[in-house]
């Protein structure tokens, strides 16, 4: 047992100091989970970690100790920790971080939804020179304020502030002086406005941009049209965004995912823009119900995976996924237009191996004969089409490549 170099233990709870102190014999242990409530471990169990001193990776993700003061100390002693994941753990505060001024090998730490941590705690970050990663998710008290020691950590690739209310267009511009980032995850901060856009736009390292339900507009997206190096961005319900914003997005060279789910305001005119991006791998257009006409997607021919998911397309709109040689991903679930000629459609594309057509009500049991082309198929879902019976289950038998199936509420 003493080569085990990864050790789980998915419900703590059932856990004494006795079963963490019998962990000392491994002394070749390099990840260890820890995740629930470890209501019954005290001081004396969680310091016999101290022992296990090849341990590079330690998951403590909603981790409650008997005091909650109590039991954090042993981290400070781990010198040789690369990755700490805290998520969601109540005990995390301030004083907890100002101790890391120890943990001098720290690369990635994770934090998100530490509700106590604010600011001041994020200055101890500091002491390591490798520190690359932070994900400060769901800290509801990190404000502009704290930010300022956010952008102090220069070494930083990946930054999380998904969720984070009160950061605003002022904290952000703080970020501006990390040259080196890579990630930057704005998910639903709703007070990232347009400035924020323009404040670190120049940072040309940066590759994956996460806005999603941010207040910015189309002039936002023209601020980024200089990032030559972007090859994700995340616009899912940026609803002021309309066909003119996607314009801006034609002129990222690099750019190969895109989710522009939920931006209502795109039409016809928009898809027209979004087919000129010819680098695109991935597209997610869920949610766009004003797009009536499809067939500029003929012009993506390297698109790998594609969501239509609840959008009004209809069965030969479908016939512009024909032009994809790579199309291996596509959803169309909740598209309430389709009908089992579009599925006909479909089963032309050989290519395809997820096919989402969950509550797809207007197909049924003869459109599933049509499926049994897709030999490659391996995850097809169903889930609420309520025209399907016995009868069109019959035909999936013989998509032998299929791993997962999801028949969820059919008819019977």
């Amino acid at each position: 047992m003493s080569a085990f170099s990864m050790l789980p233990f998915l419900d703590w709870d059932w856990y004494l100091d006795s079963g963490v102190v019998a962990l000392q014999g491994l002394v070749k242990l390099k990840h260890l989970a820890l995740i629930g409530r470890c209501m019954r471990i005290s001081d004396q169990g969680l310091a016999s970690l101290c022992s296990l001193t090849s341990l590079t990776s330690l998951n403590l993700n909603n981790c409650s100790w008997k005091e909650p003061s109590m039991g954090f100390h042993v981290l400070y002693t781990m010198k040789g920790l690369h990755h700490l994941s805290m998520s969601a753990c109540q005990w995390v505060s301030d004083d907890t971080l100002l101790c890391f001024d120890e943990m001098t090998s720290l690369v990635s730490l994770n934090l998100e939804a530490c509700e106590n941590i604010t600011g001041t705690g994020l200055s101890a970050l500091s002491c390591a020179p490798g520190f690359t990663s932070l994900n400060l998710s769901s800290c509801l008290q990190i404000s502009d304020t704290g930010l300022a020691s956010v952008g102090a950590l220069t070494p930083l690739k990946s930054v999380n502030l998904g969720s984070c209310g009160i950061v605003t267009d002022t904290g952000v511009k703080q970020l501006s002086n990390l040259a080196g980032l890579t990630d930057l995850n704005l998910s639903r901060c709703g007070r990232i406005t347009d400035e924020s856009l323009s404040s670190f736009s120049c940072i040309i390292s940066l590759a994956s941009l996460k806005l999603e339900n941010a207040n910015i507009t189309n002039m936002g997206l023209g601020a980024l049209s200089a990032m030559s190096g972007l090859s994700a961005i995340d616009l899912k319900g940026c609803n002021r965004v309309n066909d003119e914003g996607v314009h801006f997005l034609t002129m990222l060279p690099s750019l190969t995912s895109c989710n522009l789910g939920m931006c209502w305001r795109i039409m016809d005119v928009g898809l027209k823009e979004v087919s000129k991006i010819t680098t695109l791998l991935d597209l997610d257009l869920s949610g766009c119900t004003n797009i009536g006409d499809f067939s500029p997607l003929r012009k993506m021919k390297r698109l790998t995976s594609i969501s239509l998911r609840g959008c009004h397309v209809q069965d030969d709109g479908l016939e512009a996924l024909l032009t994809m040689p790579v199309l291996t991903n596509l959803n169309l679930c909740e598209c309430p237009l389709l009908t089992n000629d579009g599925l006909i459609t479909l089963s032309k594309i050989s290519s395809l191996k997820i096919l989402d057509l969950g509550h797809c009500q207007e197909i049924n049991n003869s459109g599933l004969m049509a499926l049994c082309e897709l030999e490659s198929l391996t995850n097809l879902s169903l889930n609420g089409c309520c025209q399907i019976s016995d009868e069109g289950i019959q035909y999936l038998s013989l998509l032998t490549s299929l791993s997962s199936l999801d028949l969820g509420v059919v008819a019977r």
